[in-house]
């Protein structure tokens, strides 16, 4: 009866090949082979500077012992691999122990020469591993560019998306910890990486602290190069670690952002990323550096010069508020800190504009009907507006964590918001109205007005051709019914209305690029019109109509 023999162990044929052969691996690093007679070792190669090499030679001593013994090769591996009683008792353990090791090293000279793995795909290589980065990289920049020309930068976010990453192939999880994410640190589907990528406000189920990192919050990206510490080869899998620099196409900073990225071959034979980590340098996120004496005359020199410029651009008739509005995004920290600004003569100017033109004052939200604080009408007046303004600003500190808490669905959070409201002195249900419409164009995916629009009367008429009925007894589900088949209607003027939308918008966006909360009102996708801005598109078209009339008449 055949026997295996390790380190001078012998073992019957009832013990399982596979341990003694891994047994005499981990202790001589040699398997003896007895049977019929003879002996033949077959020593492992070992990791030397020649595997290849010393893997071949090893396995032709395989071969040479097996022919000694009267064995084929190809039977042997095939043994080896059949569990049944008939593949190994009945050959013999012998027979099963040397196919293991001849299979077993044929797989391993088959990985260092590029091969298939024991999964049955071939391993990624490290060219491929550059190949994506490189693509990576242009994804980036790419995705950058058509955001600033007004395309559809979404579109090409999720191409390349798919492309790169393998979210959604067969056996394949998404592991992503991006750099910018606080509050949702990992994100395991292509919508969270999408919403991280493109910007929370324009996907569906989107992360408000998401500003887009492909189209660098709005200022976009002008380029991205990897720079490897070391890539290698695992196994199937590629692994890379190193850091990636990425320069603002608007300001040309650069921001160093280190990485691990993990690569695997997918069941259509193309590298994707499965792994994903990125972080800044430790200590980059310790906070700012302190501000230098030369930084405060820089930017009281930059001022200077800011007020000078929007007085030359508003004297020259061009667009001065979106000078000012440009250096006020440069100079001032709105947005990104508490500021404290009063104003040199705020009170004065208005004051002097009343009385020098006996026009109404009126601020960008309502026409103020004053409470009497003074005798003096005008100073009344603007005493009024400035208090109404505070009183604005102390409620807006007190909404804005509860619409960001999202711990409400979209009815609670409208009621919630409206009592709000209705505690500050001289605001109304028109004002909870007016401020949730504003609160619903900035962040659709609430759906605060989804149940809560109500149809006016003048927007009526429009409702019913747009629904083909000559009655309406559900204002509020008829206008989520229009909603609907707006969104979806695949005809030639609603292309021609989203083409020509998002022209606008991109306009829109450019003229504003300060303005982030602007920027995310006039970010519309496809297919994606609210509630509200619809009641609002109703109103316009009944104007819209009675103009024309009107011109028909004349």
């Amino acid at each position: 009866m055949a026997t295996v023999v390790a380190q001078n162990v012998a073992f019957k044929q009832s013990v399982s090949p596979n341990r003694v052969t891994a047994r005499s691996a981990r202790a001589t690093r040699a398997v003896k082979v007895a049977g019929r007679g003879r002996v033949v070792t077959c020593k492992f190669a070992k990791d030397d500077a020649e595997p290849v090499k010393a893997i071949k030679q090893t396995l032709d001593t395989v071969k040479a012992g097996a022919i000694a013994l009267g064995i084929s090769t190809v039977p042997l591996a095939a043994q080896a691999a059949d569990g049944s009683s008939e593949g190994l008792l009945g050959v013999g353990v012998a027979i099963g122990a040397a196919g293991l090791v001849y299979t077993s090293l044929s797989s391993r000279l088959s990985k260092l020469e590029g091969g298939s793995s024991s999964s049955g795909k071939k391993p990624v290589t490290k060219a491929e591993v550059l190949e994506v980065q490189k693509n990576w990289a242009a994804a980036i920049a790419h995705i950058s560019k058509v955001h600033k020309e007004g395309g559809d930068y979404i579109a090409a976010a999720g191409e390349a998306a798919g492309n790169l990453y393998a979210y959604g192939q067969p056996g394949q999880n998404g592991h992503f910890k991006p750099t910018q994410a606080a509050e949702y640190p990992f994100r395991p589907t292509a919508g969270e990486a999408m919403s991280y990528f493109v910007g929370g406000s324009v996907v569906d189920n989107g992360y408000d602290e998401d500003g887009g990192f492909a189209i660098n919050g709005g200022k976009g990206w002008k380029s991205c190069v990897y720079k490897n510490h070391q890539v290698e080869i695992k196994g199937d899998v590629g692994i890379a670690m190193g850091t990636y620099d990425f320069t603002c196409a608007t300001t040309g900073e650069v921001s160093t952002v280190e990485y691990t990225f993990g690569y695997d071959r997918c069941d259509d034979g193309k590298v994707r990323i499965f792994l994903h980590h990125s972080s800044v340098p430790y200590g980059a996120g310790a906070g700012p550096a302190p501000v230098t004496t030369e930084e405060v005359l820089d930017v009281q020199k930059r001022w200077a010069a800011a007020i000078a410029n929007i007085s030359a651009t508003h004297k020259a008739g061009g667009d001065y508020i979106a000078a000012a509005g440009e250096a006020a995004g440069e100079l001032y920290a709105y947005g990104f800190s508490d500021v404290m600004f009063k104003p040199t003569k705020a009170a004065e100017d208005m004051l002097e504009y009343r009385r020098s033109t006996g026009k109404p004052l009126q601020t960008s939200a309502f026409r103020c009907v004053p409470l009497r604080l003074c005798e003096d009408a005008d100073l009344n007046l603007v005493r009024n507006i400035l208090q109404r303004s505070k009183d604005l600003l102390s409620l807006g500190e007190i909404l804005w964590p509860i619409v960001m808490s999202r711990d409400l669905d979209a009815d609670q959070l409208f009621s919630t918001i409206s009592a709000e409201v209705r505690k500050v002195k001289g605001l109304g249900e028109t004002w909870a109205k007016m401020l949730t419409a504003c609160i619903d164009i900035s962040y659709p995916d609430l759906g605060l007005l989804e149940t809560q629009c109500d149809v006016g009367v003048g927007s009526l008429e429009s409702l019913k051709i747009i629904l083909e009925t000559a009655k309406l007894s559900d204002h509020r589900g008829a206008l989520k019914e229009a909603k609907s088949r707006i969104n979806a209607s695949d005809s030639v003027a609603a292309s021609a209305f989203w083409s020509f939308l998002a022209e606008v918008e991109a306009s829109a966006r450019e003229a504003f690029k300060s303005f982030p909360t602007v920027v995310k009102q006039v970010s519309t996708r496809k297919g994606r019109m609210s509630a509200v801005t619809l009641q609002v598109q109703l109103c316009e078209w009944r104007q819209f109509c009675e103009h024309l009339a009107r011109v028909a008449e004349e």
